[in-house]
């Protein structure tokens, strides 16, 4: 009992501090750095299929059509 107590105690420490990560500083641009421009992308829908013995259940392909660039201000 006192294991499983431990083991739902890690469980939700865990969950909780990949919960208050902040990724905000990830995409910020600060002074001096040049900008990125969206990448363009479709996406498409890739509907559920069976291959011989394997069922495959539908799903969205994202396919990049033109990667991001580095623009000049």
């Amino acid at each position: 009992m006192q294991l499983n107590r431990l083991i739902i105690l890690t469980f939700f420490l865990n969950l909780s501090s990949c919960a208050s990560l902040d990724m905000s500083n990830a995409t910020k641009q600060t002074a001096g750095q040049p900008k990125l421009s969206q990448p363009k992308y479709k996406t498409i829908w890739v509907p559920d299929k069976i291959e011989g013995d394997r069922y495959i259940e539908g799903h969205r392909v994202h396919i990049i059509e033109e990667a991001g660039r580095w623009l000049s201000e």
